[in-house]
């Protein structure tokens, strides 16, 4: 159905705007319906106030997480009347606050004349658009306008602005110009809400679905996992079914030595060849490892370092559990010196060895019903493991 536009409605804006514009917001609500995505809908509610109210360029911005409005569509009527911006033209959002604290208001949006002191601003002139005549030159405070119609968010709040430049006559809007510039503003509004909401939508099934496969896969692999191989044969296995199904790069099987404590890393997947000898030529006692098990770190039966929130040991990047520091990761994304850690367990529940991951696949922290489903795959393991050792 059309955005926003009952009948009650629809005959106040014949009553105050004339056929004309009315046709113009009918023919934008119908157009609205076939919208999947938010460029999509800058540009065309850019080209629509410019080729039905005569705007000579219309700015379409939206906020980002800094708080500054970012162009996200620019057009113009004709090609005499383009401007082009600079790239890393922006509106503040305290600027914004100052225009809207001072500006005219004009029903739900803002209007700067070209004899308002805002417009001399040091923080509003760099914002300006040049009217038409004074496109292919500097910008002129005295002849420069602006015109902001805010964009609401589901709970009030302005997540972007329509910005129209060049306005017919160079004169404020004409009150029906306004109430169509407020009733585009309003549409645009609820368009972009509905696809924001589509688009989560689609996100959280997508996510849902990857988190399944990973869950299942594993669940699969499990079956797998079978106590007639060879001891290295099967933790060779271990490894490569946790890699594969789990989604990790790095996987580390160790075992604790026949008669002692001692942690030796006995298979490895994703490791250079170099480093798995020297790993191999490591000890560490389960004692020792074991208490630098930190409570908080425990999600399930498992340990995940997060190296953001826990000083990982020394020790456990000695030992393989983690991999060697690298470049700074993105903020929320798996670092090389995070490491998921899960105990193999005997039927006395006494820990014989760790299976340690690092590096998963597609970057992120591993949800909590994919390490569960990790642990129900180390625990097949672990069954398979005490019947060869």
């Amino acid at each position: 159905m059309a955005i926003c536009v009952d009948k009650s409605h629809r005959q106040e804006l014949r009553d105050v705007i004339g056929r004309d514009n009315l046709q113009s917001v009918l023919e934008l609500s119908a157009a609205l319906v076939d919208i999947q995505d938010v460029t999509a809908l800058f540009e065309l509610v850019a080209e629509r106030i410019c080729t039905r109210l005569g705007f000579s360029h219309c700015v379409v911005l939206e906020r980002d997480s800094d708080e500054a409005f970012r162009v996200r569509a620019n057009f113009a009527r004709t090609d005499e009347m383009s401007v082009h911006l600079p790239p890393n033209y922006s509106i503040p959002g305290a600027t914004y606050d100052l225009i809207a604290a001072k500006g005219e208001s004009i029903g739900n949006f803002f209007w700067v004349g070209s004899r308002s002191e805002i417009i001399s601003d040091p923080r509003v002139t760099p914002c300006l658009i040049p009217p038409r005549t004074t496109l292919g030159g500097p910008i002129s405070r005295s002849d420069a306008s602006l015109v902001l119609v805010p964009l609401l968010g589901r709970n009030g709040e302005v997540v972007g602005l329509l910005f129209p430049a060049g306005p017919p006559d160079d004169k404020v809007p004409s009150p029906e110009v306004a109430l169509v510039l407020e009733t585009f503003g309003h549409m645009t509004s609820v368009a972009l809400e509905l696809i924001k909401t589509r688009i989560s939508e689609v996100h959280m099934q997508e996510t849902f679905e990857t988190r399944l496969v990973k869950v299942l896969r594993l669940f699969e692999a499990s079956t797998t996992i079978k106590h007639e191989f060879q001891l290295e044969e099967l933790l060779g296995r271990v490894v490569r079914k946790m890699a594969e199904a789990g989604g990790f790069s790095r996987v580390v099987v160790s075992l604790v030595d026949r008669g002692s404590t001692s942690l030796r890393m006995r298979a490895s997947c994703g490791l250079a060849d170099d480093e798995a000898k020297l790993l191999a030529s490591l000890r560490l006692d389960l004692h020792d490892y074991e208490s630098m098990l930190q409570p908080d770190a425990m999600i399930s039966h498992s340990f995940l370092y997060d190296h953001s929130k826990f000083k990982v040991p020394v020790a456990l990047v000695a030992s393989g559990n983690v991999g060697q520091p690298a470049s700074a990761s993105s903020s929320g994304a798996w670092h090389p010196l995070n490491s998921l850690n899960i105990a193999l367990r005997d039927s006395a529940d006494k820990t014989f060895g760790i299976i340690s991951l690092g590096e998963p696949i597609d970057g992120k922290f591993p949800e909590l019903s994919h390490i569960q489903a990790l642990e129900y795959f180390a625990d097949r393991c672990a069954l398979a493991i005490i019947q060869v050792i």
